[in-house]
């Protein structure tokens, strides 16, 4: 199975109507969405949702950054000043490399160039999706899929209309 990861801040907070109708077109082809992204993955959820994306439809799995790096017993604290959690920096900027890897994501789609350098070692194609390469290749793939996914089969149309009469 495909499987394609997804940034939310930056991303998908970003196009929100682009974005669900790409995602929609990959899941009708069989890929597997994940959203790696900072926030405890009930936030994550919370947020997806507010903005109209549906688990299932969408994306199928998210996955935290905070979460990744309490699991590898790495500090992670809330700084009550500016109301964000915090974690070691350095293992921050590798975290979606790992769970990317680790889930075998096959793309990761990401508007922040620096969690690119940590793909350079593992199977997964880093995406920048604010650059321009990363913005011309994500709309081909995305008019890729969506020819893939419109009705456009004539014979099957007349097959479905037949029996019907007009008045």
């Amino acid at each position: 199975m495909k499987i394609i990861s997804v940034d939310f801040f930056g991303t998908l907070n970003q196009n929100e109507d682009f974005w669900k109708e790409l995602l929609k077109y990959a899941k009708l082809e069989g890929i597997q969405v994940c959203v790696i992204s900072g926030p405890w993955e009930p936030t994550l959820f919370d947020m997806l949702e507010f903005l109209g994306y549906t688990e299932k439809v969408h994306f199928d799995r998210v996955f935290s950054i905070l979460g990744h790096l309490t699991n590898k017993g790495l500090d992670t604290w809330f700084d009550e000043t500016d109301e964000t959690w915090h974690s070691d920096a350095k293992a921050w900027w590798y975290t979606k490399a790992e769970i990317c890897k680790r889930i075998g994501s096959h793309i990761h789609f990401d508007s922040n160039s620096r969690f690119g350098e940590h793909f350079k070692n593992i199977p997964t194609r880093f995406v920048h999706t604010t650059s321009e390469p990363g913005k011309g290749l994500i709309k081909e793939w995305h008019k890729g899929l969506k020819l893939a996914n419109t009705f456009d089969d004539w014979d099957e149309y007349e097959h479905m209309m037949s029996g019907m009469y007009s008045m």
